[in-house]
């Protein structure tokens, strides 16, 4: 095994990214076009992945015992990595460790260092463009063995990872999750290339045991489910329920949107007539982009294009002016729609202002606005939809459920793990 050396600083000049190592060695990394030499290993690695290089190193994980050459050091440092993963964190960091790891096991002579190659604005002489072969070879391989719930955008939407340096131990972007270890791993794969394909398995059989783990709260979550749905539950104990879901449960505003959504589902066309309800959508940044005008929505042609209605979560908001605002400026987008609105985790009085703005966008766009608290808003979904409360009040949360064990995934593509709900979910339904 190689010796460790420990980079002390990073000395950038016009043209060039130099580390400094504790020993005063450096290594330089020139910026311009890939040369010759990177464009072969890019060629190469892409021809590992097509080949199914991971999916064959997922099979080895499954028999991968002994750590081989790994220290103690860098097994804890990826077993933090893999614990790091949450709702908000560390599912980034996890799957560019993943990528970095397979990239050095094909190709030991890359450097995963630099993970910009190409004809774009910034690029490195022996770089790769890990972006290119993170969305279509790792997004794809980890969404269909689900190790790793990550949007199909990619890691690198996690913009601290596009930085223009070299990956190193001072590599200065913020980023959230156990960005230590992730660089430790790549400190260790850079001094211990022969050592990668050990790594890869050790990573790959650590997530899918976290994977096996889900299934089982998947299956014990149902059971308690079984056992809330016997009580013959009403629309009142069941917002109860949902309730206090929210409240024990991480990330409630995400949530809350899964809840409003996965109720629509529940009601189908009683509520939605002739209007298609959209799926969920995977990421926030990715909504601006496409001009939505809330989390969920109801279109009137199958593209989702149309959109007629439209409700935003919003967990504990209770000022709403500068919300209709944003509002106005979304209308502008879709002059089709004809009813838009907010729901909040509790009921809760509109002051004259926010009332008077209401007014003036139905005035001026013909447009239906509420806000509601999510009680408040069953209600007028129900009414809407002319169901009987207490009848749908089991399937809702049957759909919640369905939505967090990613039963409906056409229909809630949800890219957060989603375990923690789950456990939440299974003790709010034993306590009742």
């Amino acid at each position: 095994m190689t010796k460790k050396k420990s980079v002390s600083y990073l000395k950038v000049t016009e043209d060039t990214s130099e580390l400094v190592y504790d020993d005063g060695s450096t290594t330089a990394f020139k910026e311009g076009k890939p040369n010759q030499a990177a464009i072969a290993r890019l060629a190469n690695i892409k021809a590992g992945f097509t080949t199914g290089f991971l999916a064959k190193s997922l099979e080895e994980s499954k028999k991968f015992k002994a750590p081989g050459g790994l220290t103690k050091e860098i097994i804890n440092s990826c077993d933090e990595l893999v614990d790091g993963v949450s709702q908000e964190l560390g599912r980034a960091l996890m799957g560019i460790s993943i990528l970095q790891m397979a990239i050095k096991s094909i190709e030991p002579g890359q450097s995963i260092r630099l993970h910009k190659g190409g004809s774009g604005d910034f690029s490195w002489v022996d770089g790769i463009s890990m972006r290119t072969l993170d969305s279509s070879f790792l997004i794809p391989f980890l969404r269909a063995n689900s190790l790793l719930s990550i949007n199909s955008y990619g890691v690198f939407m996690t913009r601290g990872l596009a930085e223009n340096y070299p990956y190193s131990k001072v590599y200065k972007a913020a980023l959230r999750g156990p960005k230590k270890s992730w660089l430790e791993v790549v400190e260790f794969l850079e001094g211990n290339p022969g050592n990668s394909k050990d790594l890869l398995l050790y990573a790959l059989s650590k997530l899918s045991a976290r994977s096996s783990k889900f299934d089982e709260i998947v299956i014990e979550t149902q059971k308690s489910l079984q056992t809330w749905s016997k009580s013959k539950p009403n629309m009142k104990s069941t917002e109860s329920l949902v309730e206090k879901f929210l409240v024990d449960a991480p990330n409630a505003a995400r949530l809350l949107e899964i809840c409003i959504h996965s109720f629509i589902y529940t009601l189908g066309e009683n509520y939605s007539n002739d209007l298609h309800l959209k799926p969920m959508t995977q990421m926030r940044s990715a909504n601006k982009k496409a001009k939505n005008i809330g989390d969920i929505e109801l279109s009137e042609d199958d593209a989702g294009n149309l959109i007629i209605e439209s409700w935003d979560a919003k967990f504990g908001t209770h000022y709403y002016l500068d919300e209709l605002d944003f509002l106005l400026e979304k209308l502008a987008d879709h002059p089709e729609c004809k009813r838009a609105g907010f729901i909040t985790d509790k009921s809760f009085k509109l002051d004259r202002e926010t009332k008077d703005k209401i007014e003036y966008i139905r005035e001026a766009f013909g447009v239906e606005v509420q806000i509601l608290g999510l009680a408040d808003w069953v209600k007028y979904a129900v009414n809407e939809a002319g169901s009987k409360p207490d009848a749908v009040a089991r399937d809702w949360v049957s759909n919640i459920y369905s939505y967090l064990a990613l039963k409906l995934k056409d229909q809630a593509p949800i890219d957060e793990p989603t375990d923690r709900w789950l456990n939440a979910l299974s003790n709010v339904l034993l306590s009742k």
